[in-house]
């Protein structure tokens, strides 16, 4: 019973966490779209931008692709995209011949300080996104509270409709 207890808990700050990092994401997403606009960029475009900034530490493709939460033929697309607007260069790996890195121009510099002056604009402009802070302070409460909790999770196949659909 006290286990069912806790599963029934653990649900419901998981419910909880997915809903205030949704509201986020949609009050984050839609001031970075509102001020790229004027750059003529995605969302996308100006993150990956921004990672490249790093030049110390620049990113591969398949770690945007990871932190973007898209594919890697979406990161390439993106990364052609990016390099015939010449905000971006590659550079051969000096120990793997067959890899590339991509590192900012002088023109892609200009471009995420540009951008990043404009969200920065709008940020402050929308009096909703006053609701960030403690969206962000809520949803990182639930994230703790699930990994503080000592009971695992139910098994994905303890749903009845789970086994039913492996078995047909």
């Amino acid at each position: 019973m006290e286990a069912d207890q806790d599963a029934a808990s653990r649900w419901r700050i998981f419910a909880r966490l997915a809903e205030s990092t949704s509201r986020l994401d949609r009050l984050v997403r839609r001031a970075l779209a509102e001020a790229l606009s004027e750059a003529g960029m995605s969302e996308n475009e100006f993150l990956v931008l921004a990672a490249y900034e790093d030049a110390a530490n620049p990113p591969s493709q398949r770690q945007l692709a990871d932190r973007l939460a898209v594919s890697p033929a979406q990161i390439s697309g993106i990364v052609e995209r990016l390099r015939q607007r010449e905000w971006i260069d590659a550079h051969r790996d000096p120990d793997d011949r067959r890899r590339q890195h991509w590192r900012l121009t002088a023109k892609g510099s200009e471009i995420v300080l540009v951008a990043g002056s404009a969200i920065a604009a709008r940020w402050n402009e929308l009096e909703e996104f006053r609701e960030c802070s403690p969206l962000a302070t809520e949803a990182l409460r639930h994230a703790t509270q699930l990994q503080t909790s000592s009971t695992a999770p139910p098994a994905v196949s303890s749903f009845p409709h789970a086994s039913a659909e492996r078995a047909a």
